[in-house]
């Protein structure tokens, strides 16, 4: 008997061994193996295959020991994890890599697993379960569901009535519609049937508030999955779902989608166009909202994905029949649409220069914004002030040689946190103390460029320092009992302005706000990339949104100094269709996504010039293989992170095209200049960019 094997590692084939007679009846596909590889280190191996005579003949290693008395994985997580590895072009030994739990994925060096080769088989595994493992029972849902609007119950009636063709359903629902209570109802509904609910979110830390209020109604059913969860914690939770019986409620982000789940008979996807669903490094390099959809078909569940602003693809496939869609255009408590003011910040320096004195506060703060601030805290309001940057300012500069500290390791200028002192980068996490005086020239004429949260927050309270006044940036969420507490701050009403970046349109429910500003959307929309536009439009009307709960109409002010018009004047319509149709228009001029898939091939190496050459070779086989269909080599506009130098060539696959073939033939040839042109270099494929 022959096992192939999926090992923890970024192998291109997988491996074949050979399973001992007396340990034929141990195995079975789903259970773990250990296995020696290049005579130094043991690994835990999945079995996806067990199989008589394919090999013989081989001289195959035999397995060391079985670790599992049970498979740990079910047929279905293994179809997926083909599906991922084939469709985002990477090696199912990192599929396994990352969503494996750490503690599941066993390495030792030769010398010291002695021990486990004297097991007897099947104990490891034991061992393992009886200590990590806690069975879970299904309880019936410990609070009353909120009742519903005729609105809501209509969406619901028809979200049921979509379900039954089996495809996938968008509700689109505008900001404050009550999405929530919707998701409720559908889970409610899937546990008392013995099912099991999965709700996807884009990032736990955004969704503390969600949580919150389904732990109220799901507390005995509800289970937590993140990343950033301990070791043993995954694994409890993973042996839970595999060994659950259903009738549960599974909240995760990304990797939830690869859990062992058996009765799983409804998702929720919840803010389906958030680029958090995107896993960027290392791979596989996956969209989680579209690993989710497939998980729905392999499991033949109820799929349900939701927003206030779609993603344009999305939306594209509810207009042309992929997905059925349910739209929600009422808000919860009948609101209007907040009043949206836009302010020039090219006339602010000019007007404000001549009326009040120009400095650098109003450079970016207009009279109109801190006079609104004033006025919204005086009536007993909350305003939130939104900035894409945090830290204090953007670099630090040289009044007199022009000097600007840059990261050694990076690209990049460093960023000036002046509550820490320090300049740090924001992509290799480089820090040094923030100087006295320039490094360059010695001289004390340092002075900061660009602002961000920290700066907003210092200039803020100069205006109005009766002002209560919170962060909700990185710097925060990183500590828990930060987060929290601004949230209590946030929620009990003694903040009067909350500063922060883009976090803050996501999934907090904000009950008393009445001012929303826009300090600078430039850096929104004047980005390198074909998304920046809609992206735009979904920041300021998530970040709008916000308003939808508080008492009064409340207003949006946009500060910016280009022509934004067409985006501000679909913001101000709250008017997603007038975006679509026009970022659908310039995609099928273009053949960007829905008409295309993007496949983004970088590299990296230390030598810029051996990289560059080798740039130059992929693009060359790329045109090859794709004609016009490829493009040049491309500089990104980070070009150099953690002292590896970046280049990148992409490919566009029009949609009726045979993608499955286009990738063999990419992935081919990869594998050809891998040992020629390309030897040495690092490559990351993103598949669908």
């Amino acid at each position: 008997m022959y096992v192939t094997v999926i090992l923890p590692l970024p192998l291109r084939e997988l491996l074949s061994y050979h399973v001992p007679p007396v340990m034929e009846s141990q195995v079975h596909v789903g259970c773990r193996v250990a296995v020696e590889l290049g005579g130094r280190k043991v690994h835990s191996g999945l079995v996806i295959e067990c199989h008589d005579g394919e090999a013989a003949g081989l001289s195959l290693r035999p397995i060391a020991s079985v670790i599992d008395p049970y498979p740990v994985m079910t047929s279905r997580q293994i179809e997926l994890w083909r599906w991922i590895a084939d469709y985002y072009m990477c090696s199912l030994g990192e599929v396994m890599l990352h969503f494996l739990p750490a503690s599941m994925k066993l390495e030792l060096l030769k010398d010291t697993a002695d021990e486990l080769f004297s097991l007897t088989p099947g104990t490891i595994g034991s061992r393992r379960f009886s200590q990590l493992s806690k069975r879970h029972d299904a309880e019936p849902v410990t609070g009353t569901l909120p009742t519903l609007t005729d609105a809501q119950d209509e969406a619901v009636t028809l979200i049921r009535k979509s379900f039954d063709n089996r495809r996938p359903v968008l509700l689109h629902g505008v900001s404050g519609a009550g999405k929530t209570e919707i998701y409720m109802h559908l889970i409610a509904e899937t546990i008392q049937n013995g099912g099991t609910a999965l709700l996807l979110i884009p990032e736990l830390a955004l969704s503390t508030q969600l949580v919150d209020r389904l732990s109220a109604h799901f507390a005995n059913t509800m289970t937590l999955y993140n990343s950033r969860s301990t070791p043993a914690t995954r694994q409890a939770v993973y042996n839970t779902i595999l060994h659950g019986a259903g009738g549960s409620l599974i909240v995760g982000t990304r990797s939830v989608v690869a859990l062992p789940f058996e009765r799983l008979d409804l998702i929720v996807i919840d803010e389906e166009q958030d680029a958090g669903y995107r896993q960027t490094d290392p791979a596989p390099r996956y969209n989680a909202r579209d690993a989710a959809i497939m998980l729905g078909h392999i499991h033949k569940a109820k799929t349900l994905l939701s927003t206030a602003t779609p993603s344009v693809e999305s939306y594209h496939n509810a207009l042309t029949g992929k997905y059925n869609i349910v739209t929600l255009p009422v808000r919860y408590n009948g609101k209007r649409n907040p009043k949206v003011t836009v302010i020039d910040r090219r006339l602010i320096a000019v007007k404000e220069k001549r009326e009040h004195g120009y400095n650098a506060d109003t450079r970016y703060l207009s009279q109109y914004l801190i006079r609104r601030l004033g006025e919204t805290i005086a009536a007993g309001e909350q305003a939130i002030l939104f900035q894409n940057r945090r830290g204090y300012s953007s670099r630090m500069e040289c009044m007199e040689c022009g000097h600007t500290p840059e990261c050694p390791h990076c690209n990049v200028t460093l960023t000036y946190h002046k509550a820490k002192a320090r300049l740090e980068c924001h992509y290799c996490g480089h820090s040094v103390p923030a100087p006295m005086q320039c490094p360059a020239c010695g001289r004390y004429t340092l002075t900061t460029e660009g602002i961000g949260t920290e700066n907003i927050e210092e200039k803020i309270a100069a205006f109005l320092p009766q002002a209560c006044i919170v962060r909700l940036d990185a710097d925060i969420t990183r500590s828990k009992r930060t987060l929290k507490e601004t949230l209590r701050k946030i929620s009990s009403h003694e903040a009067d302005i909350i500063i922060g970046t883009q976090m803050i349109s996501k999934g907090f429910d904000f009950d008393n706000i009445g001012l929303v500003g826009i300090i600078n959307a430039d850096n929104l929309l004047c980005f390198p990339d074909f998304r920046a536009a809609e992206r735009t439009f979904q920041l300021l009307v998530q970040t709008a949104g916000r308003m939808c709960r508080g008492k009064s109409r409340g207003e949006l002010i946009i500060q910016s100094s280009h022509d934004i018009g067409r985006i501000v004047g679909d913001v101000i319509n709250f008017d997603y269709l007038s975006m679509y149709n026009r970022e659908i228009g310039d995609r099928l001029r273009y053949l960007y996504p829905p008409f295309s898939r993007i496949i983004s091939i970088t590299l990296k190496h230390h030598d810029l010039a051996r990289l560059e050459e080798s740039a130059r070779h992929l693009a060359d086989e790329c045109r090859r293989l794709f004609g016009n269909r490829a493009g040049d080599v491309a500089i990104p506009m980070i070009d150099r992170i953690r002292e590896q130098w970046l280049r990148s060539v992409t490919v566009k696959i029009e949609r009726g095209a045979n993608l499955s073939r286009a990738k063999s033939m990419l992935r081919k040839s990869l594998d050809t200049l891998s040992a020629t042109h390309l030897k040495g270099i690092r490559i990351s494929i993103n598949a669908d960019l």
